[in-house]
């Protein structure tokens, strides 16, 4: 993002700065921000990239995880 200038040097710094103390980086950048996982299905592309999945999956997942356990998204 820097390197193309969509973020600035300053946002950058903050960002490895919350990379290297294990806390959430600046969200309202336009790099994007918050990701969520959340039921609805996923028929269709329709979240603004967030992971959608279908209820009963969302229940299950719900169900066999505690809130804020950390998840890696990978492509």
């Amino acid at each position: 993002g820097l390197g193309t200038s969509l973020i600035e040097k300053t946002e950058f710094d903050a960002i490895m700065a919350a990379i290297e103390n294990f806390s959430m980086p600046p969200q309202k950048t336009r790099l994007g921000g918050e990701i969520y996982i959340h039921g609805g299905g996923s028929h269709d592309d329709w979240t603004q990239g967030c992971i959608a999945m279908s209820d009963g999956n969302m229940r299950e997942l719900y169900d066999a995880v505690d809130v804020s356990t950390p998840v890696v998204i990978l492509p």
